[in-house]
């Protein structure tokens, strides 16, 4: 056997849709680009989504907004509440300027336009091995300042 064989993937990744056409196809593609060190796991409900992240070490969701059945909203408010350290990212038809806003404010770390060519898809994964390899400082550091009247 080589190496290649032999390795475990390192990173753990959901994506939830409930396109399932596009949802096998994303992970497929994920799992290329990532060369085999992206383990992706696919949920076609908030339901299945759920008892994935609770039975796997997952690292980073893509919840994939073109669904009337999935609240995304609601959906990064119970992960971000049950799995703080997880990070999120909405990834949506277009990004004009108010819907990443709304993304970003409902819990999300990333908001991204679906992407609809190679290159594309490229450009999402390299963002997305971005935001998995950035970490979040551990521990509360306070800084305390004195301001006096002369200081303003």
């Amino acid at each position: 056997m080589s190496k290649v064989e032999n390795k475990k993937p390192e990173r753990h990744v959901l994506i939830v849709d409930d396109d399932r056409d596009y949802l096998a196809a994303a992970g497929d593609s994920f799992r290329a680009l990532s060369q085999g060190r992206w383990q992706v796991h696919l949920a076609p409900s908030a339901e299945l989504a759920h008892k994935t992240l609770r039975a796997e070490k997952i690292e980073l969701v893509v919840l994939v907004v073109n669904s009337p059945v999935l609240d995304i909203p609601l959906l990064l408010g119970s992960f971000g509440h049950h799995h703080p350290r997880l990070k999120k990212v909405v990834m949506m038809a277009t990004t004009d300027e108010e819907k990443p806003v709304v993304g970003l404010e409902v819990g999300a770390d990333l908001v991204v336009e679906k992407p609809v060519s190679p290159e594309g898809l490229k450009s999402v994964f390299t963002r997305l091995c971005e935001l998995l390899d950035w970490a979040v400082p551990e521990g509360f550091q306070s800084v305390l300042h004195s301001v006096g009247l002369a200081d303003l």
